[in-house]
């Protein structure tokens, strides 16, 4: 039972049966929508004094996420969580590169050039201020959560993504041809220090918890994470082999389960690769602004490889609209989906009917 879910025990027992890849009747799918009435009233949180304390005051982000849950009905699967969000790939803050902080999002590796004999140096730094500022948020809000919500992993970014973040992304697409040993090394070294981060933070939440939930919003009930490398969609296949499927490999052997972030058209030839992952337990589909949307029968074929290859699939803000003309002709088995709805009733009734969508 979690506070803003009493009946979160059955949601998460569906959720367990998704990922051991059990028969279900429909997909996994979290669906919200927004409650008539707030429940469980909070204080307001306090206003933070800048763009900064937006993002890393624990009293701001905790307030502001407690109050959405009281005013969010979770249907299905959905669960209450508090997904502690520093920007995509905070973890380059910790090896050097310096963040930009923006009212809806923070960048990092502006004008990045950091020569590889820094690169090379780098070593683990617990007295780094941005991974200081994390650990503090991330026990925070895995303090206050405990019986309440769930706390989700910060997003600390995929392994060559950090080193993009630190050389330049132009600078290590040259790096590939000219450099490749050096990439090759500092990609090790990066992925050793993921996993340090990772480690740490979840010794933070677990005594809070059970189970692990990360950026995509899924829960598991064991250690998971969604692996990526949004650089990948820059180079060929036999790059993505030679530079990108060994930190992936490793992530999946490190951690109980893994879906990959698959974003855009510039990783689809990548697909062969990424499948042949034996750890690698299912991929998200992101299509990519101004490309056909989630259920657009474009990417059907796409889904039925990943489907047919034994791995899970993931469909992050499918249209409500557009649930049923998918169940139609995707097979179900494996599949998660989130989705809204414009009131709680419309929620459940939409979780009711996938059932029928997915019968024969």
């Amino acid at each position: 039972m979690l506070l803003y879910r009493e009946d979160w025990a059955e949601a998460r027992e569906m959720l367990s049966a998704w990922w051991r890849g059990d028969d279900m009747p429909r997909p996994a799918m979290l669906v919200t929508a927004p409650l008539p009435k707030t429940r469980h009233h909070m204080p307001p949180p306090p206003e933070p004094a800048t763009i900064q304390d937006a993002w890393l005051n624990p009293d701001v982000v905790i307030g502001r996420a407690q109050a959405w849950m009281a005013s969010t009905h979770y249907a299905g699967e959905a669960y209450p969580h508090l997904w502690v969000n520093i920007g995509p790939g905070i973890a380059a803050t910790y090896v050097g590169s310096e963040p930009t902080f923006a009212e809806t999002t923070v960048w990092f590796g502006r004008n990045a050039h950091m020569e590889w004999d820094e690169i090379e140096a780098i070593q683990f730094d617990p007295d780094n201020r941005w991974w200081n500022a994390t650990k503090r948020l991330v026990a925070a809000a895995a303090a206050c959560g405990k019986g309440r919500y769930i706390t989700g992993m910060t997003d600390l970014g995929g392994v060559l993504d950090i080193l993009a973040s630190l050389r330049g992304t132009m600078n290590l697409l040259t790096d590939l041809v000219d450099q490749p040993d050096r990439v090759v090394r500092a990609t090790d070294m990066l992925a050793n220090l993921w996993h340090r981060y990772y480690d740490e933070l979840d010794q933070l939440i677990a005594p809070s918890q059970e189970g692990t939930s990360a950026w995509m919003g899924i829960w598991c009930p064991s250690r998971w994470y969604p692996i990526q490398c949004d650089f990948s969609a820059m180079i060929s296949p036999g790059m993505f082999a030679e530079f990108v499927l060994p930190s992936l490999r490793e992530q999946c052997r490190r951690l109980d389960h893994t879906i990959y972030h698959w974003d855009g058209p510039g990783q689809i030839p990548h697909l062969d690769h990424l499948l042949g992952i034996a750890e690698l337990d299912g991929i998200q589909w992101t299509p990519g602004e101004g490309n056909p949307d989630l259920a657009d029968p474009v990417w059907f074929p796409l889904y039925r490889r990943i489907l047919d290859a034994g791995k899970r699939l993931v469909l992050l803000g499918m249209a409500p609209g557009a649930i049923e003309g998918f169940l139609r002709q995707i097979p179900h088995q494996g599949v998660l989906i989130t989705s809204w709805a414009s009131s709680p009733e419309d929620t459940d009734a939409l979780v009711r009917n996938a059932e029928l969508w997915c019968r024969p």
